[in-house]
């Protein structure tokens, strides 16, 4: 997928770090009931403890991982949790409870997601039971393809955690993007994930807060083309917003959303050349809006904001 960086944000009233991909990373979770956002309850899920000699590997072929991210020697035996699609390891001492809770919310969101966007059910995300890594020593999460790095955290948080890095592992299999950035801008990206996995938003006096943030050229989320870079992730509640006001305007679903990553990767695969390879005009046609114009997916966002708040 891509390289990592390692970024504050907020949560609540808590500062907590968050471990990103730099074209499809973590964001702000929000504090909400483990079971209120997935389908499936969790605590109805089956986990089994077994062994394994085959390491965990961050992306494909242990592309895009930081040393820290390894969950143990390579040539070690390991001890992990599984379920029907997913085997959960750990980086330290993490607790088997924590590890179970790990790998039922996996589960659940693997579970939750598959349905939300009508796939076909097959192991893990792409044929392959999806590989997790829990650690002590992570900053937030991570997301790869068919690969997961989460810090060990609350329940409640740890769910939320989970369930938007799946989004973005689902994100990069709708796009087939295995060795590339995702060609998507942050306020899809992030703003999809956000209110995917998590049943709050940010209230209007917090979204108007990180409207100074939004400066020159760069007027509303929709402006932030080519935007490879995280930016400050005080602008993540705008970027949620985007992605409601979007959808909404067009008179879509999360499943049109997913429908349209996965239209533009059978097109053009996963190629981050400048212009995202017509991502805009793609985007309107499929859509039927006018993306960066001066209406509501453009500089009448702000505007237009109050009525999509929920």
């Amino acid at each position: 997928m891509s390289a990592i960086n390692s970024k504050n944000i907020k949560f609540g009233a808590t500062a907590v770090a968050v471990l990103v991909l730099s074209a499809c990373g973590g964001g702000d979770e929000a504090a909400v009931s483990s079971v209120s956002i997935f389908s499936t309850d969790p605590s109805s899920i089956e986990v089994k403890r077994s062994t394994t000699d085959k390491p965990y590997t961050f992306g494909v072929n242990g592309q895009y991982k930081l040393a820290s991210e390894s969950c143990g020697p390579s040539s070690a035996s390991y001890s992990v949790q599984e379920t029907t699609n997913a085997v959960v390891y750990s980086n330290g001492s993490v607790s088997v409870d924590d590890l179970v809770s790990a790998a039922r919310f996996t589960e659940a969101s693997i579970l939750t997601l598959r349905a939300l966007f009508k796939l076909p059910q097959t192991v893990g995300v792409s044929g392959e039971k999806l590989r997790v890594c829990v650690g002590n020593n992570f900053s937030g999460g991570s997301a790869g393809y068919n690969t997961l790095s989460v810090e060990r955290r609350s329940d409640q948080r740890l769910a939320a955690l989970i369930h938007h890095e799946m989004v973005h592992v689902y994100q990069s299999y709708a796009m087939k993007c295995v060795n590339n950035f995702l060609p998507e801008e942050k306020w899809f990206v992030e703003g999809m994930a956000e209110a995917v996995s998590s049943s709050g938003r940010d209230s209007l006096a917090e979204i108007r807060s990180s409207r100074s943030l939004f400066t020159g050229a760069t007027k509303s989320p929709y402006d932030e083309i080519n935007a490879r870079v995280y930016p400050n992730f005080s602008k993540y509640p705008a970027y949620t917003s985007a992605y409601d006001v979007a959808l909404g305007e067009a008179k879509k679903t999360h499943l049109d959303a997913f429908n349209f990553l996965k239209k533009h990767g059978d097109e053009l695969g996963c190629n981050p050349s400048p212009g995202f390879n017509g991502w805009k005009s793609r985007f309107d046609a499929f859509f039927g809006i006018e993306l960066r114009g001066s209406g509501p997916v453009g500089s009448g966002f702000w505007d237009v904001l109050p009525k999509y708040l929920k």
